[in-house]
């Protein structure tokens, strides 16, 4: 497994939960006046790397853009069962827009999709 990818200083990029424990709402991080992408992950999905990938250097040029890594650890983990149940594959995303509104729910990191829903939430 690589070390994961380590976004550009200017990115608003955080780590709110590691290795599956659980996470009651995810209310308390959204970004006030930012875009809020809620990033389910795992160290072992390589779609999640293309994922980052993609949205890392999207987030240095965007102040208005906001990742909040989810680090799931395993499907049977607290984090999981709680926010994956109908979730069929990782990365799993929720995209909400500035002022707090789910605009997309994404999963299998189709990047289109992705930039669409970020479009969307910049309206």
């Amino acid at each position: 497994i690589r070390p994961p990818l380590v976004p550009p200083a200017s990115a608003d990029v955080k780590s709110i939960i590691q290795q599956g424990q659980d996470l009651a709402a995810l209310e308390p991080h959204l970004v006030p006046g930012k875009i809020t992408v809620f990033d389910f992950y795992a160290t072992w999905c390589a779609p999640c790397r293309k994922v980052d990938e993609h949205l890392y250097p999207i987030a240095g040029r965007r102040s208005d853009l906001a990742i909040r890594k989810v680090d799931i650890g395993s499907w049977e983990s607290p984090v999981a069962e709680r926010w994956l149940g109908d979730a069929a594959e990782l990365p799993y995303l929720l995209v909400f827009d500035k002022h707090g509104q789910k605009v997309a729910t994404l999963t299998g990191g189709d990047l289109r999709a992705l930039d669409r829903a970020i479009a969307e939430a910049s309206r």
